[in-house]
């Protein structure tokens, strides 16, 4: 399917080539230097999707895309990143793009981030989605393995982009699975997560996906996810126990040897406030 692509940035060169290798695969393309002059083309060139840089002087691309999100909701948003904006491309996707780029790119990923963007337009295409990969960030920092923190915080923007992408804004990953996904060793780095993620939406049984939902969508030994629920139910179980045999929180806190604060984050992980 082809449609009417705004190409967004305050470099010329970048908006040529940009708009040269999509007129190539049969889009029309409009040029836009700055944000504003972006938004007064969307409604009269009937713009199906806005391709656009992050960083412009004036007004942003994040500017740009919160203004396009409240005035054309209907037009899709993909950002167009520098190399390693990690950051910046999580919260470009919670503020509601479709999808992210980056510089430099390659012709392929963007034609399949404009794709991607333009079956999510039109809804009969939607099955065809589901076998896009997504863009991603060059991997020249240090692998997944070495940043564990970071895997939960990609995992949980890839997450709220997959359900939104298939109709299960309702869906939650819970800490289990989280747990479960920062464990695995990832060796095929940002790209192998953010792709097992989609299969975990796709696959998956919501609307809660725990540690057990990973380990039988990804394949993940059942002795790991088992260990770590044990764990859960036995913590959850030992807290039941003490709470019920003590006539207090701080008498249970002394008993469990923690702070009191420590109980309190304990039982609001276990709902049992």
């Amino acid at each position: 399917m082809k449609g009417r692509i705004l190409v967004v940035d305050d470099d010329e060169a970048v908006r040529l080539v940009l708009g040269g290798l999509l007129e190539q695969d049969g889009h029309h393309v409009e040029r836009a230097r700055s944000g504003r002059d972006a938004l007064a083309r969307i409604v009269p060139a009937s713009i199906d999707v806005v391709l656009t840089d992050v960083r412009m002087p004036g007004m942003s691309g994040m500017e740009l895309l919160e203004r396009v999100r409240a005035e054309h909701p209907e037009v899709p948003v993909v950002m167009l990143t520098a190399h390693g904006s990690v950051p910046l491309a999580v919260e470009a996707m919670r503020a509601g793009a479709t999808d992210f780029l980056t510089k430099p790119f390659e012709r392929e990923e963007v034609l399949r981030a404009i794709a991607k963007a333009m079956a999510l337009v039109a809804h009969d295409e939607r099955a065809e989605d589901l076998y896009f990969r997504l863009v991603v960030v060059p991997v020249d920092v240090p692998a997944l393995r070495d940043r564990r923190s970071d895997i939960r915080v990609l995992a949980r923007a890839f997450f709220v982009r997959a359900r939104a992408a298939h109709g299960r804004e309702d869906w939650r990953l819970d800490d289990d699975a989280l747990d479960v996904l920062a464990a695995m060793p990832w060796p095929g780095n940002v790209r192998e997560l953010q792709n097992a993620i989609e299969r975990l939406v796709i696959l998956g049984d919501g609307p809660t996906l725990d540690a057990r939902a990973v380990g039988r969508v990804l394949g993940t030994t059942d002795a790991a996810s088992d260990l770590r629920s044990r764990v859960r139910e036995a913590e959850r179980g030992a807290l039941i126990e003490v709470l019920e045999s003590t006539d207090n929180r701080a008498q249970a806190a002394r008993v469990l040897g923690i702070s009191r604060r420590t109980l309190y984050n304990k039982l609001e992980e276990h709902g049992l406030l």
